[in-house]
């Protein structure tokens, strides 16, 4: 699962792979500050189950920070497209393509 913790200035994202009661262990484990946060597991569809696919997701920038639920069924074209303006992703999930548009 993963975790966004936000002070108001800048996104940090946490992840790791398995439970809940595993990724609140992680997270618990950083020296975290903030004022709003979610966080969010998986069931997966696009993806195995791995740290760089859990959500969230960033943007390029990395401004914006994004949990999908759902199927995204057109991605693989819209990544495609993405990529050949230059995108690089570090997942295979949807979620990273949708977070991009």
């Amino acid at each position: 699962g993963g975790a966004l913790i936000s002070d108001n200035r800048q996104l940090n994202v946490y992840k790791t792979k398995g439970k809940v009661s595993e990724l609140e262990t992680f997270v618990t484990q950083k020296d975290i500050s903030g004022n709003i946060g979610i966080a969010h597991t998986r069931w997966a569809t696009h993806g195995e189950p791995c740290s760089a696919n859990a959500h969230p997701h960033y943007s390029s920038s990395e401004h914006l920070a994004l949990i999908h639920i759902g199927i995204f069924e057109n991605y693989a074209v819209l990544k495609e497209k993405l990529q050949a303006k230059g995108y690089s992703f570090k997942s295979s999930t949807d979620t990273e393509v949708l977070v991009q548009l």
